[in-house]
């Protein structure tokens, strides 16, 4: 994730006849609003019938969290994600730090300028960004608009950098004062004193020239590397996404056989493209949890075929890989990264352990799927203690695994969903009839 060092601030040239140097946006800052385009992955209603009212002086703090101006009930949003703010005569938009991220018209960015309809994602979530028309006239109307033909975009340090940037440029320029009348008194011959203003302004200029040179240097590899992953999160994001709509579309329907197939295609091309960028970049907590979640879903479809053909031992493997590849990649990560920024990284590693302790159970069922009728019943296979402890052991980790993910079931793995509900009904329920049975009840 790119951090918020780096800003990028547009510049709208306006007539060249004007008397303000080029600038724009004089108008006074209009009022607007941000309107939700897609309520479907939320996990409740939007306040405010899902409009963001935008009034100069006050910024709207965008997140899931109660800490939020303006919450948004999606666990793929970060406590706080973003923020609205005024600008001089425009509105932006920053990432917080999000673990998801924010666009902008579908690209990927940390702090931007909005134009009127452009489209703003937090995380997955789009919104449409809407200036209030009777807000606005004359040259502020064209900025807004992103009419103007000539832009120019300045890399500076920091928003507000820019902010002083533009004030600077506004500021009426003082008239100097009047001269006093002096007489000059004779010096000697030589070099005069503007020649030597001049070779100092010469010099730094020079300097600065350097100095941006320099900077520009250090700086555009970063920069390449951010756009680059932000391109291959991006494209992931979008294949997760559709993935995850058919799966609710179709409850607790089983995917058409074709449709996995088409999935499992889909996800090893992403994985393969994700991979190797972790692998360079594993201090990425965006690249992490995206990773996390396409690796997941390629599991889901993997591992409940592997289940309904009774392919134990190769559904063990494939949760124990799982488990190993996403707990190297929670290692790697700074420990400077919050547990809130990196959830669903932690509920892979979940799920992977969840399908484990599944199929430890129905190893289980397969062996002794056919309860004694009593204590003293020789007629079937029975459990020893031992084969009772072992399967007993993680019981307790079994239901708090259940509590901890069933938002994420639900919602985003639904064919692990219905196999856990199946799993519950009949081979917990098994174990729990054996238990009673030697017991002598």
């Amino acid at each position: 994730m790119t951090t918020n060092e780096d800003r990028t601030i547009a510049f709208h040239d306006s007539d060249r006849g004007g008397q303000d140097g080029g600038l724009v946006g004089r108008a006074e800052l209009p009022r607007a609003r941000m309107i939700c385009l897609d309520t479907s992955q939320l996990e409740g209603s939007l306040p405010g019938d899902g409009v963001i009212k935008l009034v100069a002086g006050a910024e709207q703090i965008v997140g899931r969290g109660s800490g939020s101006t303006f919450q948004i009930p999606s666990r793929k949003l970060s406590r706080q994600h973003a923020r609205v703010f005024a600008g001089l005569d425009a509105w932006g938009v920053e990432d917080l730090n999000s673990t998801n991220g924010i666009q902008v018209n579908r690209n990927k960015v940390t702090t931007a300028w909005l134009n009127n309809g452009d489209e703003v994602r937090f995380g997955p979530i789009p919104f449409r960004f809407e200036v209030d028309q009777t807000d606005i006239s004359g040259a502020g109307r064209a900025a807004l608009s992103g009419s103007g033909e000539d832009e120019r975009t300045m890399m500076v340090g920091s928003l507000g950098a820019g902010e002083a940037i533009i004030k600077a440029q506004k500021a009426p320029v003082e008239a100097p004062p009047e001269p006093v009348a002096t007489v000059a008194p004779e010096v000697a011959e030589g070099p005069s004193r503007s020649g030597g203003g001049r070779i100092a302004a010469m010099v730094v200029v020079v300097v600065l020239l350097a100095v941006a040179v320099g900077g520009a240097v250090v700086y555009y590899p970063t920069w390449q590397k951010d756009q680059e992953i932000a391109a291959v999160v991006g494209r992931a994001d979008q294949v997760t996404s559709d993935i995850i709509a058919h799966g609710r579309a179709l409850g607790s329907q089983a995917i058409d056989p074709a449709r996995r197939d088409q999935d499992i295609t889909n996800l090893n091309a992403v994985n393969a493209a994700l991979w190797p960028m972790l692998r360079d970049n594993p201090d990425r907590v965006a690249l992490a949890n995206t990773y996390a979640k396409s690796r997941t879903l390629l599991f889901e479809r993997v591992f409940t075929v592997l289940i309904d053909d009774g392919r134990l031992a190769d559904a063990a493997d494939e949760a124990r890989s799982l488990y190993r590849s996403l707990t190297e990649v929670a290692r790697a990560l700074p420990d400077q990264v919050a547990d809130r920024d990196k959830v669903e990284l932690a509920t892979a590693i979940d799920i992977a352990d969840l399908a484990s302790i599944m199929v430890q159970y129905r190893r289980f069922a397969t062996r002794f799927g056919t309860v004694a009728r009593s204590a003293d019943d020789r007629s079937v296979p029975r459990p020893d203690a031992e084969a009772m402890r072992r399967v007993e052991a993680r019981k307790d980790d079994f239901f708090a695994l259940r509590r901890s993910l069933n938002k994420a079931l639900a919602s985003d793995y639904r064919q692990l969903n219905g196999l856990v509900g199946a799993f519950e009904a009949n081979d917990l329920n098994l174990v729990a009839r054996w238990r009673d049975v030697l017991r002598g009840n």
